[in-house]
């Protein structure tokens, strides 16, 4: 059986749909990869302190 899933930003309201034949196992696919974007893609890490530092 497929599911449709929906996954909301809570500070910019932006929307991502899927679908997944497992979606907890999705959901932990999704975190794992938020959390570790900073060291795959360190261009980020530049993004987020001016973000957050300013």
């Amino acid at each position: 059986m497929h599911y449709i899933y929906k996954i909301q930003n809570i500070i910019n309201g932006k929307v991502y749909i899927g679908q997944s034949l497992r979606p907890s196992a999705r959901w932990v696919q999704h975190k794992y990869k938020a959390k570790n974007i900073i060291k795959r893609r360190p261009f980020y890490l530049g993004v987020i302190a001016q973000l957050f530092i300013g």
